[in-house]
């Protein structure tokens, strides 16, 4: 079995996409909803944050007239109508925070199911109360108690699988499995990434991660790209200075089975679980020399 894998990794440096001018001065973009607030919609960990279902794209997002708080809202757009629904707002937040924004997935009966709130508490999951529509929710039961950077993912057995890290920065990562679309779940006996666990060095109990996954082809194996987070008051040693937030270095990738929950590197090396600061070196595919890293965006091409 061989993948070809792609991760694109932002090293030190800002990358700028290129809008080109439409020829037709008269088109015009046209915005899909109003009052969205700052991370309206969140990055790469988070999702999906979007879905195409009957050519009908459900999108989710965080927004609110009055208090700029962040709302979770979802709307959708029927492509062959080329029009907007109403949105519809399914609940409320207790603060602004980018880290509650909405992702959304549907399950084999076809309702959809939203959740929100997921800043190291358990979040807010609700479920659409008729099969195909947005226009009504109710309250689900809580997956878990504590989730951060929740993604859905369907994998084999039309099982999906909630990957996510548990507690804040100095937490690990994780996963949850449902066969019944979202409604109860099974969480592996440990973890798969525990950076500040077993410390062999000096800064490995302010070790941290921050991940970007994606299933493979058959929905057997996931793929996890990420990068090593240096949560201490320490100053960068490249540049000397203390860099706050933005303390993200390297580049590293993982492989999990996800029927037997073991974890190999690209090479397909076998490792323990949960993988640690200093057993990840065999999974280090860049050195960045202590240049900025961010986020990996990974992509798998099986074959």
């Amino acid at each position: 079995m061989k993948w070809i894998l792609v991760i694109l990794l932002s090293v030190g440096t800002k990358i700028c996409a290129c809008e080109a001018v439409a020829q037709d001065e008269k088109i015009k973009g046209v915005p899909f909803a109003h009052y969205g607030t700052e991370k309206m919609i969140y990055d790469l960990r988070m999702g999906p944050q979007a879905l195409w279902y009957k050519d009908v794209i459900y999108i989710v997002y965080q927004a609110d007239r009055s208090k700029n708080i962040g709302n979770p809202h979802i709307i959708s757009y029927d492509t062959k109508r080329e029009k907007w629904s109403e949105s519809v707002q399914v609940g409320t937040v207790p603060k602004y925070d980018h880290h509650y924004a909405p992702i959304l997935w549907l399950d084999q009966d076809r309702y959809f199911h939203i959740l929100y709130q997921c800043h190291g508490g358990g979040g807010i999951h609700v479920v659409s109360e008729y099969r195909e529509s947005i226009t009504s929710w109710k309250k689900s039961k809580a997956i878990t108690t504590s989730i951060s950077y929740p993604k859905i993912v369907p994998v084999s057995n039309r099982r999906i699988m909630l990957y996510h890290r548990v507690f804040g920065h100095m937490g690990y990562w994780t996963y949850l499995l449902s066969d019944d679309g979202g409604y109860t779940w099974e969480r592996p006996s440990k973890p798969v990434v525990d950076f500040d666990q077993n410390p062999q060095q000096a800064l490995d109990p302010w070790a941290g991660t921050y991940h970007s996954v994606r299933a493979d082809a058959q929905d057997e194996n996931l793929h996890i790209g990420f990068v090593y987070k240096d949560d201490s008051d320490k100053p960068n040693p490249r540049y000397q200075s203390s860099l706050g937030k933005d303390k993200r270095y390297n580049l590293y990738y993982l492989r999990l089975n996800i029927d037997t929950g073991n974890i190999y590197t690209i090479k397909g090396e076998k490792l323990d679980i949960p993988l640690t600061r200093a057993a990840a070196e065999q999974c280090k595919v860049l050195d960045s020399e202590y240049r900025i890293t961010n986020m990996p965006s990974i992509e798998s091409d099986h074959e």
